[in-house]
């Protein structure tokens, strides 16, 4: 990731300068340490215009496991960016992923929408990210990027210049956290909360009614419970000696 975050640092200046980006927060941002992030999803480039507002660096996105490995090509650049993929078939692995990922004190960025947009406004979350925030003890930061849609709507091929800001909000934590089996419901009423900050935060106050998860929520605790488990029973690698 390494290699990224260098030509990061190239192009963060003369991106801000060629979409007039600026950056706004409700408050400081952790210069060190673990953060997850929830972002709104209306460009297939998101994930650049918000590495070149954000003030860190090495930012790890989650990523459709198909998309991932559609190609070797694909993979290879992937892998130089650092994504998490999905578990297609197994939501509790992807979560278990990501907080593990926090674990080691890194930055990882969640859509909670999952798919991107076709018109600019926000759709209904997912509760992955609340999942993920249960379970890691990391609050959430919901951060919105605007303008997103109009430098690059989904079916254009090239961006376009076009006004993009970041609006970084509050720190919100799951309360009584890390917990290993959160109450779902208590999962969901989260998820909701994330959502409707990340609209307030995005200028869409007329989408909040649409963007909470659907209820019932799926209840992943048993999943996780055996995620974790297959986990802890796996054999580690040998550490190598010298002689």
């Amino acid at each position: 990731m390494w290699i990224y975050d260098a030509g990061l640092a190239v192009i963060k200046a003369p991106g801000r300068w060629f979409w007039r980006g600026n950056t706004f927060s409700k408050g400081p941002v952790p210069k060190t340490g673990p953060m997850l992030l929830a972002l709104n999803h209306a460009s297939f480039l998101d994930w650049l215009f918000f590495d070149i507002l954000f003030p860190r660096r090495s930012v790890r996105y989650l990523i459709n496991e198909p998309w991932y490995r559609r190609s070797a090509f694909w993979k290879t650049l992937f892998d130089i960016k650092g994504v998490i993929p999905t578990d297609t078939f197994n939501p509790a692995e992807t979560i278990l992923r990501v907080v593990e990922a926090l674990g080691r004190e890194e930055i990882v960025a969640v859509f909670p929408e999952g798919r991107i947009t076709h018109d600019g406004k926000m759709g209904r979350g997912q509760p992955g990210i609340a999942w993920m925030a249960a379970l890691s003890g990391i609050p959430v930061f919901p951060c919105a990027l605007r303008g997103n849609f109009e430098a690059m709507p989904r079916h254009k091929r090239l961006p376009r210049r076009h006004p993009i800001h970041l609006h970084i909000g509050t720190p919100m934590r799951f309360a009584d956290t890390p917990t290993p089996s959160p109450d779902p419901s208590l999962v969901h009423g989260f998820a909701g909360r994330v959502m409707e900050a990340l609209c307030m935060l995005a200028g869409q106050e007329e989408r909040l009614p649409v963007v909470r998860p659907r209820l019932p929520v799926v209840d992943l605790r048993s999943d996780l419970e055996k995620a974790m488990a297959n986990k802890s029973h796996a054999p580690r690698p040998a550490r190598s000696t010298s002689s």
